[in-house]
């Protein structure tokens, strides 16, 4: 297989990642969605060049700790697989501008998102998360921010620091209260359907849509 490979897409129901795609140090997009995989190597850290991973569609329990060591991914899609937890050093990854979780068992997301000064999306509806008490305030780009279908009973308090953020989707949670929004210049879409809410906080003028 030649080294100097940019892209490789691996879609033969494999239960496992080839050995050999870990001597591709020039690779850039690898996806491996809609496999059989259960885990992923550690050599996956070889890496270095990788841009972008897509894992989606997969039976995978948990991300080896090499991943948060790709300094330079932009987008990690890690839907519909079974995982219960993300790598802490995920948060720190300083290049990632879009992290899709959705629809697996997640219970928490990164505590330290301190190096997420990238990220415009982050989709993690459709999991188990009780709780996410990070620091937001660093997330200076993110403009939509998913987290419908989980098991939330409180939020970030630093989502209302958030100046960019313009997508809030937050439905069919446990939440009884959300934080004020009205300083959060560019919201035009916030959903909290299905809740515990018994009203709601100050709303900027930018609001288009609320559910």
């Amino acid at each position: 297989m030649c080294a100097s490979y940019r892209f490789l897409c691996v879609c033969r129901r494999f239960a496992e990642l080839p050995a050999c795609v870990a001597s591709l140090p020039a690779l850039q997009n690898l996806s491996v969605a809609a496999n059989d995989l259960t885990n992923l190597p550690d050599t996956l850290g070889a890496l270095t060049a990788l841009t972008k991973l897509d894992v989606r569609d997969n039976s995978l329990g948990a991300l080896p700790d090499c991943v948060a060591s790709l300094e330079r991914l932009q987008i990690l899609s890690v839907q519909n697989n079974k995982l219960t937890a993300l790598p802490e050093g995920l948060g720190l990854l300083p290049a990632l501008r879009e992290l899709g979780a959705s629809s697996n068992k997640l219970r928490t997301l990164p505590h330290d998102v301190s190096g997420w000064a990238r990220l415009k999306k982050l989709i993690a509806d459709h999991n188990e998360l009780e709780e996410w008490d990070a620091d937001l305030t660093g997330l200076a780009v993110l403009t939509e921010l998913d987290l419908s279908f989980n098991k939330l009973r409180a939020l970030p308090p630093s989502l209302e620091t958030l100046p960019a953020l313009c997508v809030v989707r937050l439905g069919h949670n446990r939440l009884a209260e959300l934080p004020p929004l009205d300083c959060v210049p560019c919201l035009a879409e916030l959903s909290a359907p299905s809740n515990a809410l018994t009203a709601l906080p100050p709303l900027p003028p930018s609001l288009e849509t609320l559910d």
